[in-house]
């Protein structure tokens, strides 16, 4: 344990949004009646934050990444968090690619995708189809499938692989398989794609004969093993997040912090997120940091029905009441969102969106500014300002009292802020020995 006080984030996905033209040019969580959210705005701090940078539409996994404090540059890929959130064992020298099965059909020169999501498989199903095209080895490479859930799986690529490819999942439906290209110049890459694009196409013969449902296995988010500081070593904080979805628990535990699965709270639990908060502060004493996600309002927000996601905010904002039960002096809470999930319809029909998020922070100490919501047009006049995410710990870490000044260097760590040391956390000089 360290000094300072207890940071406390939670992450809403996607509750934010853009206007609609069905809410009178309001968003949902402006329409929406959430007591709880605005408390804490009103007694706290509010901004707008972009993850990443203006403009750019943010996943899940990449959002949460830069929100704990590493560079983009180092990430190692969707699907490395995914299969270490499944359990999916694999060594440094495999390429990994997260896959889902489609129902494609011939068009000219392509095989066009007619299905890629609702697919009707069983798990049973699911299994089976992977376990049909789980083994493929061409004159350089060994290609393994690995089962995950529903119609997923994780691919694992070995030989001279390089993880500079394309996707050959185009995301939507009407668009034909993208065939795998190379991202660099180098053989490797080549090769792999090469490679790829041939277990590609017999996955294709093999599944035509197995089931009318599905007959192409589709690839995305070539990734590989990279080394990264731990997050306890980078901020001098045991960690511990909390979700029900295992691609943030692949996250949290490659990161080095300790992973809670929530998914049968959301399976059982009438109140999963008062359930989630629950066993949190159950647990909080053992921890300095404490990460809770409800993937809720973005999934709501895929619907595509902003009333729908004005009925799940309400519902969150009701659950929160026990955290607001139970706040502390020596907490600091932050409560924000990973990217934008637009309800909005239309031309594009954007899956995320690239604006900023509110961002509210609560702490004894913490500068209230005078926002009296939650949202995203009052976290706009927030003292907080727009901010970016490659910011966003030095913030909290900053408002829990646990920073050095600038220049201050404990450890051999080049971080923008250095934490301040425990006894424990110092590497000693030795005092001389005696004559």
């Amino acid at each position: 344990m360290t000094w300072g006080k207890k940071i406390f984030l939670i992450t809403l996905d996607g509750i934010a949004d853009r206007p609609s033209k069905i809410l009178e040019g309001r968003t949902p969580l402006e329409v929406a009646k959430t007591p709880n959210l605005d408390r804490l705005a009103r007694q706290g701090i509010n901004g707008l934050m972009h993850p990443l940078s203006p403009g750019v539409p943010m996943p899940t996994d990449v959002a949460h990444y830069l929100l704990f404090g590493y560079a983009p540059d180092e990430r190692p890929g969707r699907s490395v968090f995914e299969a270490t959130g499944y359990g999916v064992t694999f060594s440094p020298a495999e390429v990994i690619c997260s896959t889902s099965f489609a129902l494609v059909a011939p068009e000219g020169n392509a095989l066009k995708i007619v299905h890629r999501r609702e697919l009707g498989l069983t798990p049973d199903e699911g299994r089976r189809c992977v376990e049909a095209v789980s083994r493929y080895r061409t004159q350089e490479f060994e290609f393994e499938l690995v089962y995950t859930k529903k119609h997923f799986g994780i691919l694992k690529i070995r030989g001279p692989a390089s993880d500079q490819i394309t996707d050959s999942d185009p995301f939507y439906s009407k668009l034909p398989v993208v065939a795998v290209q190379p991202l660099d110049n180098s053989v490797e890459a080549a090769k792999t794609a090469a490679a790829l694009n041939e277990y590609l196409r017999w996955t294709y013969t093999v599944l035509s004969k197995l089931s009318d449902k599905i007959n192409m296995l589709l690839t995305k988010w070539p990734g590989r093993h990279r080394p990264l500081t731990p997050f306890t070593e980078k901020y001098g904080m045991r960690g511990l997040s909390l979700s029900p979805k295992e691609l943030l628990n692949g996250l949290a535990t490659y990161l080095g912090l300790e992973a809670v699965y929530t998914g049968s709270l959301y399976e059982t639990s009438q109140h999963p997120l008062e359930a989630s908060l629950s066993l949190a502060l159950e647990r909080l004493d053992a921890y300095d940091f404490v990460h809770i996600h409800d993937p809720r309002p973005d999934v709501i927000s895929h619907k595509k029905d902003p009333t729908a996601k004005i009925t799940i905010i309400e519902q969150l904002d009701a659950e929160l009441e026990i955290l607001l039960h139970n706040l502390r002096d020596d907490w600091v809470v932050c409560v924000t969102t990973d990217h934008v999930t637009p309800t909005t319809v239309g031309v594009g029909k954007a899956m995320h969106a690239g604006e900023p998020v509110p961002i509210t922070i609560w702490g004894t100490h913490v500068l209230q500014d005078s926002c009296e919501r939650f949202s995203e047009r009052a976290a706009a006049h927030g003292a907080l300002g727009l901010v970016l995410g490659k910011d966003f710990m030095t913030i909290l870490m900053n408002y829990a009292d646990r920073l050095g000044n600038y220049g201050f260097r404990p450890r051999p760590v080049r971080n923008v802020a250095s934490y301040r040391p425990t006894f424990e956390q110092i590497t000693p000089l030795p005092p001389p020995s005696g004559d």
